[in-house]
């Protein structure tokens, strides 16, 4: 099923907007843990938390490691595909 939207142009003419496949693309992260050592992938709903740090210039990332558990804050690294 197509979905059909409007996009404004400069003039007040419209122009019809045809969205022929809809993405679901999933922005996958890389980690490390300082503890264990492991090496590991998550994605954005494996998150417990967020935020941006102004001092720094980058987004840190607050995640539990899957081998050893403990609750680690990483920068975030997206994996390159």
């Amino acid at each position: 099923m197509s979905k059909m939207g409007t996009d404004e142009k400069e003039g007040g003419v419209a122009m019809a907007v045809k969205i022929i496949k809809e993405g679901n693309i999933k922005e996958v992260f890389e980690g490390w843990c300082m503890y264990c050592g492991c090496e590991f992938e998550y994605e954005k709903e494996d998150l417990k938390e967020s935020f941006y740090d102004q001092r720094e210039g980058c987004t840190y990332h607050t995640i539990k490691c899957p081998y050893c558990g403990i609750d680690l804050c990483i920068e975030e690294r997206r994996k390159r595909g």
